[in-house]
């Protein structure tokens, strides 16, 4: 079995100034083989980064944060989980 992270989708945030933030959804995808043939893939759990690759961590609906900086980020972007 081997494992990749990969880009789900993205939504836009934007900071208490007003600056826009692209989130990016990366999921970590497994493929799952048996006798040397690829059988199907497993998607794992979703991780949130900025398109610089900080991590965010979801604080709330449609709030998040940004884990180094503390950065508070706000969106009511449909595509945001």
């Amino acid at each position: 079995m081997s494992a990749e992270a990969k880009h789900t989708g993205s939504f836009m945030a934007f900071d208490e100034n007003g600056r826009m933030c692209m989130v990016w959804i990366v999921a970590t995808v497994a493929s799952l083989a048996a006798e040397g043939k690829q059988r199907g893939r497993a998607v794992g759990s979703s991780v949130f980064q900025t398109s610089a690759g900080e991590t965010v961590c979801r604080i709330g609906a449609g709030a998040f944060q940004i884990a180094r900086t503390g950065r508070i980020l706000t969106t009511e972007d449909p595509h945001a989980p």
